[in-house]
């Protein structure tokens, strides 16, 4: 019954011996020096630089090897049992039978500091450290602990470097206590070298990633700063790690490296997405055709496809044309939740403009609806131009006065802001006035244009023709005043009094914008199409027809539209030239000209120049069916029976 115990023994025993002569590593103790230690070092440290020199005691007893084996198989036993008091004991015993085993030394350095004898601790650190034997990272780390409670700075940092050399910078815990007493003693260079080691060994635990973060940041290691989130990404895998790192490469203009992670990327978690719309944007500015092309890889072969990606490869399909595609994937980017309201504007918008050219007026409206109650009402003055391109006027116009009306009643309430945002707010007031005042003369204008094409020309047409245009005026103006420099509404008055037939009002505004070189673009070319339409057909001279017909062909230098054609042909007409007049014609087909009253009576004016008559009369059918009184097709009908 005893041959068991006898065999426990004998394994403590040939462990003792193992460690008594070549003083084998001794499990790592669970004494780790806390913030408190750091707190009382702060308070400790000034003026101590150096170790206490204690000279170790000469050995009470004679060295007697048996008995300090007897004394450690007993204090084991304790161990095992739990029993500290007993153990500490027979660990005091074994010691002192074999005072100068640098093993057991440290064992009764260790009980010591447990129990709260730092003093002591390390003076029997110290002399155990004296003794011959295995030197382990475990007695150096030891000794290192008791320096910081001792407040002895450069002993500390001697016995910490040691013992992480000793143990190859794999104890964790001893990097972890290192940086305390670097954070006590505000050693930040160290500490950073520290974090760089230790971070890996936590699996880049927040706490710990943040203050080596701020550390860096106050270094300004910016390249320091990518190496962290690096190595913090490939350590954990955490995507939000990888995404910081490419925000931070963009902002350093890495961007060959920032392309080749989003290249890689296969995923649809919300960091992948905002990585690859990070590099997007990027190449956005520069060459649309690569993040055109990024987009279509990391949707099409990548599997990338989370609703922004959708989204912003939408706007790009509709900005090359691809109309189809891009609805499909513009309702996709509508799909998005969360803090990204200006991208789901933004895809409304979108399908909104698609929907108008395809005069899908009711789709329109809705999406314009949508994105107007996604911004808090901040779409109104779109969702009144849609009305207005749908030829929902009556909406346009009572949305419009409402809107209107709360902006010219608005005050600010008294004792609310400060003068500056007084200062402010009423100026933007007062913008607002202005710019729902511009867009009502704009429908109304456009109104007018339509009506005019599509009425019969009977005098209650016309009456509505010429309140909608004197409307539209007194909103010119009113802009006009309070926007002198706004050229774009000063180029709508003087088309819109060109229409009203105050032509010695509206052709010097259009001069001098002309002059000017204000206007580019649309207005321009809209501008010189109407200036020189009323020249040819006003047919004053012919000076004015080669002047006008000029000016159209300025127009259509700038953008090909078939209404400029159409005013191309008139001014071929009028010049003589009727059968290139007849070439131009041919090439309009926009359906919208099969209700135009304007078009017949130019079709059947060149028709019947040339003296294709039964063509002619084909024509002035077709107009007399829009404007039933029109006298030209009345004159030739009349004159062909």
């Amino acid at each position: 019954m005893m041959k068991p115990r006898i065999l426990f023994l004998c394994l403590i025993l040939t462990a003792f011996f193992l460690n008594a002569c070549g003083s084998a590593p001794a499990k790592k103790n669970d004494m780790v020096m806390t913030a408190v230690d750091s707190a009382a070092l702060v308070a400790v440290t000034s003026g101590h630089s150096s170790e206490k020199k204690v000279q170790p005691e000469q050995p009470r007893l004679p060295e007697n090897i048996d008995a300090a084996h007897e004394a450690f198989l007993r204090a084991v036993e304790a161990d095992m049992r739990g029993d500290k008091s007993m153990s500490f004991e027979f660990w005091k015993q074994a010691s002192a039978f074999d005072p100068y085993n640098r093993y057991l030394g440290f064992r009764i350095a260790e009980k010591l500091m447990a129990a709260g004898q730092d003093s002591l601790a390390l003076r029997q650190a110290i002399w155990s450290n004296a003794q011959p034997g295995k030197v382990t990272s475990a007695q150096l780390g030891l000794l290192a602990r008791l320096y910081v409670k001792e407040g002895l700075v450069d002993s500390c940092r001697k016995y910490f470097n040691a013992a992480l050399d000793s143990s190859r910078y794999q104890d964790t815990g001893l990097l972890y206590d290192y940086s305390l007493f670097l954070e006590a003693i505000q050693d930040k260079k160290e500490l950073v070298r520290i974090y760089d080691i230790l971070l890996p060994h936590v699996n880049f635990i927040p706490s710990l990633f943040q203050r080596q973060l701020n550390l860096l940041v106050e270094q300004n290691s910016d390249s320091a700063i990518v190496d962290l989130f690096a190595k913090a990404h490939e350590t954990t895998g955490d995507k939000r790690m990888l995404a910081q790192l490419v925000e931070l490469m963009l902002y350093q203009k890495r961007i060959a490296e920032v392309y080749a992670i989003a290249d890689t990327l296969t995923g649809s978690s919300e960091y992948d997405e905002n990585i690859v719309i990070m590099v997007v944007q990027q190449y956005a500015s520069t060459s649309a055709d690569t993040s055109y092309s990024i987009l279509k890889k990391k949707f099409y072969e990548d599997g990338v496809r989370t609703p922004l990606v959708a989204n912003f490869l939408g706007h790009y399909e509709h900005m090359n044309g691809m109309k189809d595609s891009a609805k499909v994937h513009l309702e996709m980017g509508t799909k998005q939740v969360g803090g990204k309201s200006h991208f789901l504007i933004g895809a409304y918008q979108s399908l909104t403009s698609i929907a108008l050219s395809e005069d899908r007026f009711d789709d329109a409206i809705r999406y314009t609806l949508a994105s107007d109650s996604i911004s808090g009402g901040n779409e109104k003055n779109m969702v009144a131009l849609v009305y207005g391109l749908a030829h929902q006027y009556d909406k346009a116009h009572a949305l419009l006065d409402s809107l209107i009306a709360a902006w010219d009643n608005w005050k600010p309430l008294e004792g609310v802001a400060d003068s500056a945002s007084l200062i402010k707010m009423t100026a933007e007031a007062e913008r607002n006035r202005v710019s729902y005042r511009s867009l009502y003369g704009k429908i109304l204008a456009s109104e007018a244009v339509n009506l005019e094409r599509e009425s019969s020309g009977d005098s209650a047409s016309n009456k509505k023709l010429y309140d909608l245009r004197a409307r539209a005026q007194g909103y010119f103006e009113y802009v006009a005043l309070h926007e002198p420099d706004n050229f774009e509404i000063l180029a709508d008055m003087a088309m819109n009094l060109e229409r009203m037939e105050q032509f010695d009002r509206a052709y010097p505004m259009m001069d001098s914008l002309l002059a000017m070189g204000v206007l580019k673009g649309h207005s321009l070319a809209s501008l010189l199409n109407y200036y020189g339409y009323s020249l040819i057909d006003r047919n004053k001279s012919p000076e004015d027809v080669m002047r006008g017909y000029e000016m159209v062909l300025k127009s259509l230098e700038i953008e090909v539209d078939e209404a400029v054609l159409d005013s191309k042909a008139w001014g071929l007409y009028r010049m003589g030239k009727f059968q290139e007049a007849l070439e131009v014609m041919l090439l309009l087909k926009d359906p919208r000209f099969q209700k135009d009253h304007t078009y017949w009576e130019h079709m059947g004016a060149i028709q019947e120049a040339l003296g294709m008559k039964s063509e002619a009369s084909k024509s002035y059918k077709k107009l007399l069916e829009i404007r039933p009184k029109h006298p030209e097709a009345l004159r030739f009908l009349k004159k062909k029976k």
